[in-house]
């Protein structure tokens, strides 16, 4: 299973955020321990995020990369959701994460935003990576100042 982090907002309620999360109150309630009464704006909680990855049970004879090719995932991004290495050796019911009705990309050495922009296009690319996490001492330019 895959988790989130979710600062709570102002009119957020258990009921809310579950619902938005194909969760229920009693998930959040288990994972973060607490109670409504300790639900409380401007602090955190772990969420499931299930919508972005399914569990796939290894079986006796699988290889990573008939796994690959059964569900169409490229071998390099099921190395690197799965927390693998090439040359890595699985193990029959060992669960693996396998994309859930989206597409992933593996960066590569010389990629650029705007490489990857031409590849798939600004609109899924902001929507779909909001909480992409960058590299420390990054430098991202947001206005232009026009002379």
């Amino acid at each position: 299973m895959v988790y989130q982090v979710y600062k709570i907002v102002d009119g957020d309620t258990l009921t809310s955020i579950a619902e938005c999360n194909n969760c229920t109150c009693d998930d959040l309630i288990r994972l973060n321990g607490i109670d409504s009464s300790e639900f409380v704006s401007d602090s955190y909680i772990v969420i499931p995020k299930n919508n972005m990855y399914s569990n796939y049970v290894v079986k006796k004879g699988d290889t990573l990369y008939d796994i690959s090719n059964r569900y169409g995932v490229d071998l390099k991004v099921l190395y690197a959701i799965n927390g693998l290495d090439d040359g890595d050796i699985i193990y029959p019911d060992q669960e693996l994460l396998l994309p859930n009705n989206v597409s992933m990309y593996l960066t590569r050495v010389g990629d650029t935003l705007g490489s990857i922009v031409d590849m798939f296009g600004i609109e899924d690319l902001v929507k779909n990576n909001r909480n992409l996490e960058l590299v420390s001492d990054q430098i991202v330019i947001y206005d232009m100042k026009r002379d």
